[in-house]
């Protein structure tokens, strides 16, 4: 494997930042990423139980 970049200091603070522009990326995603799990599993809670019901009726 090769290193990419010359491996200069201004390399290695592009990494940096592109970390942690990628760790901001994740830290913003998780909260929408819950909210929207809460969302579909009220809006679908219902139905599963009656599909439930009716499998567990057989």
């Amino acid at each position: 494997m090769k290193v990419i970049g010359n491996g200069s200091t201004a390399m290695f603070v592009l990494g940096v930042i592109v970390g942690i522009i990628g760790l901001l990326g994740m830290g913003v995603n998780y909260p929408i990423y819950k909210k929207l799990l809460a969302q579909g599993k009220q809006k679908y809670a219902f139905e599963i139980m009656e599909l439930a019901k009716e499998i567990s009726e057989k």
